[in-house]
């Protein structure tokens, strides 16, 4: 069994596919959601907390040195025979060579799975997801600017991230448009091979 990291756009189907996974796999996969860590972190009064809030109310992306720190924190907190699903943290080409270089240090088999939807799901998606949220939405995903620039920063910033995975041979594509329960028979199949 391989570690598996879920990567993509944001509304792409991440934490739908984690969940699906953690039910599949149980206790002995464990999930680090850098999303909602980062959301727990910018909810309190300090100053990490109000960069953190600053940057995604703005869908902009945060330094990659917090990312990279948060996972080696998590990192050292695995037993013997854990796997991990990570969610959300392969943001920028910089922040994926820190963490991929974390898991090499410690001989980790892994998998990164990219789920692909176009651009104008990404806006269909984010919106019914606020809608379906409603006084509890992200404030991120009700604001029309906020979600054009995280598409922009995505195809500035994670594309190049993308590419050097595939480089490294631990990338593998899939298409987010088809129904969860496809997604979810592709991704056991890539990671039980």
């Amino acid at each position: 069994m391989k570690d598996i990291i879920l990567m993509g756009i944001q509304g792409s189907g991440k934490g739908t596919q984690a969940k699906f996974l953690r039910e599949h796999f149980g206790e002995k996969m464990k999930y680090f959601e850098m999303g909602g860590i980062l959301r727990a972190l910018q909810a309190t009064d300090n100053v990490l907390g109000k960069y953190i809030s600053y940057y995604t109310k703005n869908g902009l992306l945060i330094n990659p040195a917090i990312p990279a720190g948060l996972w080696r924190v998590f990192m050292e907190t695995l037993q013997e025979g854990e796997w991990i699903l990570g969610d959300g943290m392969l943001r920028t080409l910089e922040q994926t060579i820190q963490i991929v270089q974390q898991m090499r240090e410690r001989d980790r088999s892994f998998v990164v799975v990219c789920l692909e939807i176009p651009d104008e799901e990404v806006y269909k998606r984010l919106t019914h997801r606020a809608k379906l949220d409603g006084n509890n939405a992200r404030k991120d995903d009700t604001d029309a600017q906020a979600i054009k620039n995280r598409i922009e920063a995505f195809h500035r910033e994670t594309e190049p991230a993308l590419e050097w995975l595939e480089g490294q041979g631990v990338l593998v594509r899939v298409n987010g448009m088809q129904t969860e329960e496809e997604i979810f028979g592709e991704i056991l199949r890539i990671v039980e091979k």
